[in-house]
């Protein structure tokens, strides 16, 4: 059997959609009540990038906006998990770094990073200026 686009795009929607419940659940342990607010508000925003990026990459793969959406949730539900680790297992004052701080520091700008991406898609003619041809497949 062959793995077409559309059946790798609903497998990277159900690895997300995976990945934040799991978050959730773990932050519900090791998070403060009023962390717990902003971190429910964040896997709100993953998990409709994530359905909507599923939805449009299985039936359209060849549409980028699908795929973009899909690598939005994906780096948040990783930004997440990275979160939850770095707040169950707080190191001292003055030791040096682990690489889930350095991991913390930058996976933030992966995740809002795609949708700057949106921008070149929504010009008048349809017309992407980065690609040279039809943004929106």
């Amino acid at each position: 059997m062959k793995l077409r686009a559309s059946h790798l795009a609903l497998a990277v929607g159900s690895l997300n959609l995976t990945g934040m419940l799991a978050t959730l659940l773990l932050a519900n342990f090791v998070e403060q009540a009023s962390d717990l607010l902003s971190l429910i508000t964040f896997a709100g925003f993953v998990v409709a990038c994530a359905i909507v990026g599923a939805l449009i990459a299985s039936k359209r793969p060849a549409n980028p906006i699908g795929w973009i959406l899909s690598a939005i949730a994906f780096f948040g539900v990783v930004a997440a998990i990275v979160l939850a680790y770095i707040e169950a297992n707080p190191i001292a004052a003055g030791s040096p770094g682990r690489l889930a701080d350095w991991v913390g520091s930058f996976i933030w700008a992966l995740t809002f990073a795609p949708i700057i991406s949106f921008s070149d898609c929504f010009r008048p003619d349809g017309h992407s200026v980065l690609a040279g041809g039809p943004c929106c497949g």
